[in-house]
């Protein structure tokens, strides 16, 4: 905690309790005013962690808890370390123990062993004592063990005193993670197309962009000289109701959203003939021309075109595969294996959601409102559900396993194709609290507060997302799972992997239950832990990460992650020198994303004409009777003549400068950013489609239409766009292409 957060925290065994379970004290907003957080806030927020503060003896049991809870076991429920050097591990032991200590590091990949292990023996003596303190009647000895050097990577340790074996997972970090210069090789700069996935039209999907669409625009990136395609949070959803469908709102961020298989190229379709004469009946013709001519994406109506098709696909499935244990099978059940517990908990979560939405039951979408033999996947009801409607579970599975399929084509072929990074995937912040994540680790995934961001400039009365953040106690109790699962997952295949709102690896702002984002407080997270993990599974799996650091960012954040070698994200709009002008592109960050805009704000056009202004106030997220509105106008007038100044000193204004409607300023912007140092540019399918609306409004759920635009140009016409071509060869131009 900052010396400013101390003075203004309150003293007492609360706040100590609060500040070991890490809430910060307060914040300050980016008008540089400081709010210290409310007593009732820290209650709530402690009492969503599990851990009572309702009373001065819960306070005071909690605080102990938490302070002994580390003393309890020889070693940590997880441990990591560097590389550079000899890797030291705290070691808690009874006062009373002599003799020797042997211990092994044993290397491990995906939980099995992967090499010879490393082993040691010393005297205790040797190991001096390092802090003392009784627990539970019995006094305690923390040593320090240092370890010779390890390579980087997994290693389960185990240490035995008097004969008494305790173990752990060890990670071993490297010093940074990978590297575009690694994957591109010298200095060289890449650039990549931005995509929405569930917006890309084409004459066929079915009124929702597919993986088949993400493969074709894989070869169309590759063939405008793109190094990589980067798509929206592609999690999985909650395929029992297509009403929740925002990408950033998942039910669990280690499997993918099935609503984006393609029919038409899933085997089992081409081999049964039950599931295409379904399709080729004329009412359902007659649904997927209305779901495909829809100007907005109708999720509902897309779900009732693919799920029932889907269903009869598995039945073919099973009878001609499973049944008679084809190669396919197999392959099906390797896949199982291979995801394991997880896999098993998303599918028989799936399975009761689905089944209790059937049953129209009030609560029937949350987990929360289940009978209480179905809230927990080990509880009594959970179980002989899954024994007795192992098929529907199964069918859950599959459709994982043909998403993961379909996924994985997709990266092939941009790979063939020549994409040097491939796909570039984002993996969201945290997950909905009425998710399988949430069902599977109610103790790490929270339900109650919601993550969110305290008020700035674009959101004056600050953001809730809705969104279930982790718990740092329950992150530690269980060694990381859930974030390890994460991060492999959306590696897995990729060759960049953005974090959204990376500073949520040091602390994240979260909103008490039933509270306003303005009650909110920000939560410490085991920052080092975090970035440990994350450096090695980029370097597992030769994948560069990407931060989105925009907004209110941590002191010291920005070079911490500069050291780690993840790349920061640097956004048009925000890059101002002290006079507000836009910088010069060679003062742009070397080792960063470079952007002109994100799926959070307006397109190059889009912005010019002040379409998110006048959302903004339509949506009533303008605190007052529309002075703020009128003020940001005329700043964005100002805004307007800055951006003209700069690109016309650049030389990369258009003959005639730019229209009344933005005529020329995309290209003019792409230019302007495609000559930054920066090591990755990423362009905005909308700004390639000239589209003047972005694809998310932040702060605002039915009042603007979030996450249903589709893109007007198909991809049909992208192939050969003679606008969109023209763009690109600019780009290459311009990054030595």
């Amino acid at each position: 905690m900052s010396e400013a957060a101390s003075k203004s925290a309150g003293g007492g065994p609360l706040w100590e309790l609060a500040r070991a379970a890490g809430i910060e004290a307060g914040y300050q907003d980016v008008w540089g005013n400081w709010h210290t957080v409310g007593e009732r806030t820290v209650r709530q927020l402690l009492e969503a962690m599990g851990i009572a503060a309702d009373s001065e003896d819960g306070i005071a049991a909690s605080l102990a808890d938490l302070e002994t809870e580390a003393w309890r076991t020889v070693l940590p429920r997880f441990v990591s370390t560097e590389a550079d050097g000899s890797p030291g591990i705290e070691l808690t032991l009874p006062e009373r123990a002599t003799g020797r200590l042997s211990w092994t590091a044993r290397p491990v990949e995906d939980g099995r062993d992967a090499g010879e292990p490393r082993t040691g023996q010393l005297d205790l003596s040797a190991l001096p004592p390092v802090e003392q303190r009784h627990v539970e009647g019995v006094r305690r000895v923390r040593r320090w063990l240092r370890l010779p050097p390890l390579e980087p990577g997994w290693y389960r340790l185990s240490v035995t005193v008097d004969h008494t074996t305790d173990e752990t997972d060890l990670l071993v970090a490297p010093e940074r993670a990978f590297s575009p210069a690694e994957a591109l090789g010298g200095d060289a700069r890449a650039w990549g197309l931005a995509v929405q996935l569930h917006g890309l039209r084409s004459a066929e999907n079915w009124g929702l962009g597919d993986f088949q669409d993400l493969r074709r625009l894989m070869r169309i990136a590759a063939d405008l000289g793109a190094d990589f395609v980067g798509v929206n949070p592609i999690h999985a959803g909650h395929p029992a109701d297509p009403e929740f469908f925002g990408p950033y709102g998942p039910s669990h961020r280690a499997f993918l959203n099935v609503l984006h298989i393609a029919v038409p190229d899933v085997p089992d379709f081409a081999e049964c003939g039950d599931a295409r004469d379904m399709v080729a009946a004329p009412g359902f013709q007659d649904r997927l021309r209305a779901a495909k001519d829809a100007a907005l994406i109708d999720y509902p109506a897309v779900h009732g075109l693919k799920m029932p098709v889907l269903e009869r696909c598995w039945r073919h499935f099973r009878e001609r595969h499973i049944d008679r244990q084809t190669d396919r099978a197999k392959a099906f059940f390797a896949f199982c294996e291979e995801r394991g517990e997880d896999l098993r908990r998303l599918a028989l979560f799936d399975a009761l959601q689905s089944h209790f939405l059937a049953e129209g039951k009030e609560g029937g979408w949350f987990w929360g409102g289940w009978p209480e033999p179905f809230r927990h996947p080990e509880s009594r009801g959970a179980v002989r559900f899954a024994d007795d409607e192992a098929d529907r579970v199964g069918f859950f599975a599959w459709l994982q396993w043909e998403a993961d399929r379909q996924l994985g084509a997709a990266v092939a072929e941009g790979r063939e194709a020549g994409l040097r990074l491939g796909l570039y995937r984002d993996l969201a912040i945290a997950n909905n609290p009425g998710g399988a994540a949430a069902w599977s680790w109610p103790d790490v995934v929270l339900v109650g507060p919601t993550v969110g961001a305290p008020p700035d400039f674009f959101s004056p009365l600050g953001q809730n997302w809705g969104l279930a953040p982790m718990s740092p106690v329950g992150l530690r109790a269980t060694g990381f799972q859930v974030f390890i699962d994460a991060v492999r997952a959306n590696m897995a295949g990729s060759g960049c992997v953005r974090m959204d709102h990376v500073m949520g690896l040091k602390h994240l702002f979260w909103v008490p239950p039933h509270g306003a984002a303005t009650e909110g407080a920000y939560v410490e997270y085991p920052f080092d832990d975090l970035m440990r993990i994350l450096r090695l599974e980029s370097r597992r799996h030769r994948c560069v990460v990407i931060g989105e650091d925009l907004g209110t960012v941590p002191e010291g954040f920005r070079p911490a992650m500069r050291k780690a070698g993840v790349l920061s994200t640097r956004v048009l709009w925000f890059e101002r020198g002290p006079d507000q002008g836009f910088i010069a592109p060679e003062h742009y960050e070397a080792e960063a994303l470079i952007a002109a805009t994100t799926h959070d704000l307006p397109t190059i056009r889009g912005w010019w004409l002040g379409r998110d202004i006048d959302r903004r106030e339509e949506a009533g997220l303008f605190p007052g009777e529309g002075e703020r509105a009128a003020e940001e106008r005329e700043e964005r007038t100002r805004d307007r003549e800055r951006l003209l100044s700069s690109l016309r000193w650049h030389g990369v204004l258009p003959e005639g400068g730019v229209g009344p409607e933005g005529e020329g300023l995309v290209e003019a912007a792409l230019r302007y950013l495609a000559r930054t140092p920066g090591r990755m540019l990423i362009v905005q399918l909308e700004d390639l489609a000239g589209e003047t609306e972005q694809p998310n409004l932040p702060g605002t759920t039915d009042q603007h239409p979030n996450w249903r635009r589709r893109l007007s140009l198909s991809l049909d016409d992208l192939a050969t766009d003679a606008a969109a071509r023209r763009l690109a060869g600019v780009i290459r131009q311009e990054r030595g292409r």
